[in-house]
């Protein structure tokens, strides 16, 4: 009987625990639906200036609308981080509120690793291939490659990965102008003698530029800079000069 007693008593208090909690979680979010927004904060997570924190500010204006004085429970966050990763520059956004006010806005930008150039069309492309347009005016300092804006992602991504092995391997300071065809073969102009280099695809990327290196340690010194116009790496185990560059 008296274990029963103890037992129910436990249960009470144990209830009376569980009301307790439920009531101050009630009047906590009771207390936030009455808070509202009263400013905005921006935050990247990159050093980078494509997008400004006034961009950032500009596009929730635009495209959400007032924020300032809704009340915080309301706030569509979800729709503000789609509305702002749907820029183009823009890779990712966490937006979040606190209980002073505050909008936070999380913010990282796409690294640009290339630039593609036809006449007056420019546009970037970041480490997985995706494209970008110029954003206000700001110019990356990334390689150029001039000729076809592309459409292809893996293509793009074979791209980024041949200028990484230009890079780590010094072949960025022997070429002065990458070109692209419309049929997707890359074509380097040498900046020593001014040769036009035809690299085919992007790829194979790694022999291609041994065939290159065995052109300038034992083609070039016999013959001279300008000798040769053009250089045909293209094909396994072929290097074939011409004396023209038709």
């Amino acid at each position: 009987m008296k274990a029963r007693v103890r037992n129910l008593i436990t249960l009470a208090f144990v209830l009376m625990f569980m009301l307790i909690v439920a009531l101050l979680a009630a009047m906590g979010n009771s207390g936030r639906s009455m808070l509202t927004c009263g400013g905005i904060d921006v935050k990247f997570t990159d050093s980078l200036e494509f997008v400004s924190e006034e961009d950032v500010r500009g596009h929730v204006e635009k495209l959400y609308g007032s924020y300032i004085g809704q009340r915080l429970d309301s706030l569509g966050l979800a729709r503000i981080e789609g509305i702002l990763e749907e820029q183009s520059a823009i890779k990712t956004c966490e937006a979040w509120t606190t209980d002073d006010g505050i909008l936070h806005l999380q913010i990282s930008r796409r690294q640009p690793m290339a630039r593609f150039t036809k006449g007056s069309e420019c546009v970037y492309a970041d480490d997985r291939g995706d494209l970008f347009p110029l954003q206000n005016g700001f110019v990356a300092h990334v390689p150029e490659i001039s000729g076809t804006i592309p459409e292809d992602n893996v293509w793009v991504r074979q791209v980024i990965s041949m200028l990484g092995y230009m890079q780590s391997h010094y072949w960025d300071k022997r070429i002065s102008a990458i070109k692209a065809t419309d049929d997707g073969e890359i074509i380097l102009i040498s900046a020593e003698g001014g040769e036009k280099i035809l690299f085919g695809t992007p790829t194979e990327v790694e022999q291609k530029f041994w065939r290159l290196a065995k052109y300038y340690s034992h083609i070039l010194p016999d013959k001279g800079d300008g000798y040769y116009k053009k250089i045909n790496v293209k094909y396994n185990k072929q290097i074939i000069c011409s004396r023209t560059d038709i």
